[in-house]
């Protein structure tokens, strides 16, 4: 690769390849943990960046987890991280748009889809001059309801759905699935404090399911603590 990177271990097995660019923060992990995954699901990570999802996701199920990403060097990162990791021929980075998976994935093909998306509409929202990272955090090359249609295209009867997002959005992501033949099921708000506004939430959807959403406690996350299992029973190291 013809960039500068590092390491960031997790575990004793998983390295990620993390740049300025593309890594991953508290976010991700608290994605990952919310999922409930079995040993038969086929996984795909929306969005999967430097592929720490798709990673945790190959430790959970049987088969082969795979990563899309629009973004070349995010491409080559979740590439590169599959291949630190010794999981080249688990985990498989794609190099595609949402709107073009039908090259890659029959439709119902998949039972389980990840997506840590944008938050922001373009023009909203915290602006960067770096555009890897502006594609990351604004819906230019993806918006939410991008992500809910290629979910409802591709994800098999019942297959389940799992976003993070700003609670200012849910309006947005709730219309976005249903409208997609995703009904929400599970939701969770994350703090950083019992007694502040959440910060985030968390979300399951299912494909052609019956109304009804669990609303869970919340989940407060103080800065500097392990807030997840995945925290807890991994160690996080940096390596230069």
């Amino acid at each position: 690769m013809d960039f500068e990177y590092k390491v960031e271990q997790i575990g004793p097995k998983i390295k990620v390849c993390s740049t300025d660019d593309h890594n991953f923060g508290t976010d991700a992990i608290l994605l990952f943990d919310f999922a409930k995954i079995k040993k038969r699901d086929k996984i795909c990570d929306f969005g999967t960046g430097c592929g720490i999802i798709g990673l945790l996701s190959v430790e959970k199920t049987n088969s082969r987890v795979f990563g899309v990403e629009i973004q070349p060097k995010a491409y080559n990162q979740a590439k590169k991280s599959a291949e630190m990791s010794g999981y080249s021929d688990r985990f498989v980075p794609i190099l595609a748009d949402l709107k073009e998976l039908g090259n890659h994935f029959a439709s119902g093909e998949l039972t389980l889809v990840f997506c840590n998306p944008p938050y922001f509409k373009v023009g909203s929202g915290k602006t960067s001059d770096n555009e890897a990272k502006a594609i990351a955090r604004q819906e230019i090359k993806c918006n939410i309801y991008d992500v809910a249609e290629a979910a409802g295209r591709y994800l098999a009867d019942k297959g389940s759905l799992y976003v993070c997002h700003r609670p200012e959005r849910l309006a947005d992501i709730i219309d976005a699935f249903r409208k997609n033949r995703i009904e929400p099921k599970r939701i969770r708000f994350c703090k950083s404090d019992a007694e502040k506004s959440p910060w985030l939430f968390l979300m399951e959807g299912r494909k052609n399911a019956s109304a009804g959403m669990i609303v869970m406690p919340d989940l407060v996350v103080k800065p500097g603590e392990e807030p997840t299992d995945t925290y807890m029973k991994y160690r996080k190291e940096k390596e230069e």
